[in-house]
């Protein structure tokens, strides 16, 4: 990919990252996941602001930056990345399911997982799914339509109970998902920290839904948000 250094711009694209020792985890504070910052480097730009689209020419602009203090971010490095264009979540708002439905005080129903609300706690905000308690636990999201898959993002509970994700299984379908049993398998989660956010890729996978299972454990499955990265086929 052709990339320069570029300077002096406005109204760039910039996915936010928090660096967090040798690891650079995207901030998603609700979606979409990028947001408006300026581009001098050591400016400080207040989270919560969207992104414009370039004013004239070129692509989007793609840089790392950290978390600052006060809520704000800092660039360490912006490059141009030409003919790249914003992703589109394709799975918000789109019709959930899920094997079961927790119910408590809280509305734990499948489709929070697909309402822009990246918040990760579900005591006291209600912004997750959960399912009851039960062996091979399943969620899935109906695209639409059938899309070449690039990526599926998964956001953890950041209030508990994080291990539960361990090992659950992202795969892409054509037909209504048998949990496991047909469907093409994109990748595994491993990453359960609290308030973990999980990048699998499905390298253009082709499916018109998207699941979630943990296979062969008998737990209470979670999700914050579930983003789904692709191209309509």
């Amino acid at each position: 990919m052709e990339k320069e250094l570029a300077s002096n711009k406005e109204d760039l694209y910039v996915p936010l990252k928090r660096v967090n020792g040798q690891r650079g985890e995207i901030l998603r504070g609700s979606a979409p996941s990028h947001w408006l910052a300026g581009f001098s480097e050591g400016r400080s730009t207040p989270l919560g602001k969207k992104l414009k689209l370039p004013k004239t020419g070129g692509g989007p602009y793609l840089g790392d930056i950290t978390v600052g203090r006060g809520a704000a971010v800092k660039f360490t490095h912006i490059w141009l990345a030409r003919g790249e264009t914003p992703a589109t979540n394709v799975a918000r708002g789109r019709p959930a399911f899920q094997s079961s439905t927790y119910v408590s005080q809280f509305n734990s129903v499948a489709r929070k997982a697909v309402d822009g609300n990246c918040s990760g706690r579900w005591i006291g905000q209600n912004t997750c799914t959960h399912t009851k308690r039960e062996r091979g636990p399943w969620w899935y999201v109906d695209l639409g339509s059938r899309y070449a898959v690039s990526s599926v993002v998964v956001k953890n509970r950041e209030d508990c109970c994080g291990e539960r994700l361990q090992g659950a299984e992202i795969c892409v379908a054509d037909c209504v998902p048998t949990h496991g049993l047909s469907n093409r398998l994109c990748g595994t989660i491993t990453d359960t920290r609290l308030g973990s956010i999980s990048t699998i890729s499905c390298d253009g996978q082709v499916g018109r839904y998207v699941s979630v299972t943990i296979p062969g454990r008998t737990v209470s499955l979670a999700l914050c948000e579930v983003e789904v990265y692709g191209t309509q086929v």
